[in-house]
């Protein structure tokens, strides 16, 4: 629930300031504060949180979430983040953000996604882009 969330919250953020702990332990607290944060909803810091983290791992497991949440344009950039360009595609795709799945495509060699990235385009009436 959203009060047990607030409360993982503020136990991660008070590890943070432990004395005496290794890059490791304040990592794992730093994740712990950027997912907590996503969770009560400050998506925006708690993305960034994420970014300057830099872990992959964290990266595609706040997509996940973000993702849940229904917030579907920061969840694929994250996946983008945490190198799952096929998933982070498969969004943008679907969201018909054609301007960000284009550079991705490109990476990608799933004839499915590629098929369904065309298809999008040209229901979209972008037919010189989906050939």
């Amino acid at each position: 629930t959203e009060g047990e969330h607030e409360r993982a919250l503020e136990i991660f953020e008070r590890a943070l300031t432990y004395p005496g702990q290794t890059e490791s332990e304040t990592l794992r607290a730093r994740g712990g504060v950027a997912r907590c944060t996503i969770r009560v909803g400050d998506v925006r810091r708690g993305k960034q949180m994420v970014s300057e983290i830099g872990d992959k791992a964290l990266c595609r497991e706040c997509a996940a979430l973000l993702e849940h949440m229904n917030q579907p344009s920061d969840a694929a950039a994250l996946y983008e983040q945490g190198g799952d360009d096929e998933r982070a595609a498969t969004i943008y795709v679907g969201a018909k953000n054609f301007a960000a799945a284009k550079p991705i495509m490109s990476r990608l060699s799933a004839p499915k996604l590629h098929s369904q990235y065309a298809r999008a385009m040209e229901a979209d009436g972008k037919l010189r882009e989906a050939a």
